[in-house]
């Protein structure tokens, strides 16, 4: 596996964009997912299971999509989601995705308590892969075999990865029955409850490859439905720099309980998505060094940046304005950062850039919180924009240490890819092309 190094503007976005932020984990257990729970005289059905088949496709190849409830008594799901633009059921475009279990329409068999299409296509015309296609929340109706009805918002988590028509696989060297590797991936068999045994599965990486990476990145090819899945999330590793985080006041090196000597720096959970997009590898990436600023300045909020006036930010797709317009004094419109390569200030953090290249002051829009959507734009209410100095964030923030003269400037990752079997050449194509692309850029 290659060196990726990180460079300046490091990322220009060719994928799908993520809809929730990845989470961050320090010296606080995982944030639990919270259920909201309705009352019914007969529970409604959940999944045992729920993924597409075959998860690596090419453009306009036709694919399954297979959801195995929980219990029985139903013979219809009725789907509708705002990530069916354009997909289509034996070639006729589909509002409303019907999966049934009397073996019509797509299903496979019938009775087995398997609902499933397996006609489906996406427009090849609208693909620019490499890419991922999941969906996330969508409306389901559950029609019982009484025809009693039951619509719910299911957050399914899943989907499918697609690669470019005539993608040349990889050269795939198999170690064993349960591990082999190309130039950029290693695929790992284990069950998928072992998958978020961080400790576990970073050993087992360490048995055959050597401890030279600063971060691993774990990624698996099991569906992960469930309410308010995140992206990603990140675990540090090792702390070693003072001046980005001022709530620790030591060093810090877990590395023995994931099996390193002293090298690795974080370790990633990517969920839904698969694994590997650019754009959320650096935002987690980020993590390590990023939004942990001292409060009173208020420009991180919840491990991220709050709604900070950033022409380009790694974080991305969270609270950063590009630009503004002020309606009264409490009111503003805002325009969010679309540029997810890394700015001056976050490369400072890093340690790729000297203080010097930040630019001052940096900006803030106090107690910010969103309105509504109206003709104008996204509306947001908010007590004012605050400027913060050079002198006033340095009396704040300890300087950077190492500094740009010693700091590390580049990064090696290890891309660990989780399933029930070994994978296809195919299949590991498509994490070997993301992480391929991650160095390129």
């Amino acid at each position: 596996m290659k060196t990726i190094i990180v460079r300046y503007l490091l990322i220009f976005i060719q994928f799908i964009c993520v809809t929730s932020y990845g989470q961050t984990y320090r010296n606080i257990p995982p944030v639990l997912d919270q259920c909201l729970q309705e009352t019914h005289i007969i529970a409604t059905p959940g999944f045992a299971k729920a993924q597409c088949q075959p998860f690596v496709i090419e453009p306009g190849e036709t694919f399954g999509m297979f959801i195995t409830l929980d219990q029985g008594g139903y013979k219809q799901l009725d789907i509708v989601s705002t990530a069916f633009s354009g997909l289509k059921s034996n070639n006729q475009t589909v509002a409303t995705l019907i999966l049934k279990d009397d073996g019509t329409q797509g299903d496979v068999k019938a009775g087995d308590n398997i609902f499933s299409n397996n006609l489906l296509t996406l427009p090849a015309t609208a693909i620019v892969a490499p890419v991922g296609w999941f969906l996330r929340y969508c409306d389901v109706t559950f029609t019982a075999t009484n025809g009693s009805t039951e619509t719910k918002n299911i957050d399914f988590g899943f989907g499918i990865r697609i690669i470019p028509s005539g993608t040349n696989q990889p050269i795939v060297k198999k170690v064993n029955d349960t591990v082999q590797y190309t130039e950029y991936i290693m695929n790992l068999v284990a069950p998928a409850g072992r998958a978020d045994d961080r400790n576990s599965i970073s050993k087992t990486y360490y048995k055959y490859f050597p401890d030279d990476r600063d971060f691993l990145v774990r990624s698996t090819t099991y569906p992960t439905p469930g309410d308010n899945v995140p992206a990603a999330n990140f675990y540090s590793v090792k702390f070693n720099t003072t001046g980005t985080n001022v709530a620790s006041t030591a060093f810090y090196d877990r590395g023995a309980d994931y099996g390193s000597s002293g090298k690795l720096l974080g370790y990633i959970n990517m969920f839904y998505t698969y694994g590997g997009q650019a754009r959320l590898l650096n935002h987690e990436v980020l993590h390590n060094w990023a939004s942990y600023i001292d409060p009173n300045l208020k420009i991180s909020i919840s491990a991220h940046w709050g709604f900070t006036l950033f022409s380009s930010s790694g974080f991305g797709s969270g609270n950063q304005v590009k630009s503004f317009t002020k309606l009264s004094d409490s009111t503003y419109v805002f325009n969010l950062v679309t540029d997810e390569s890394y700015n001056s200030f976050e490369l400072y953090l890093m340690g790729l850039l000297p203080a010097d290249s930040i630019s001052f002051p940096i900006q803030t829009f106090l107690n910010a919180s969103y309105l509504m959507t109206t003709v104008q734009g996204n509306l947001y209410k908010s007590s004012g924009l605050q400027d913060i100095s050079k002198t006033q964030y340095f009396n704040a923030m300890a300087v950077r240490s190492p500094g740009i003269s010693t700091s590390q400037k580049s990064f090696k990752v290890g891309s660990i890819v989780l399933s029930n079997r070994l994978l296809t050449p195919k299949e590991l194509s498509y994490y070997h092309i993301i992480m391929k692309e991650n160095e390129n850029k």
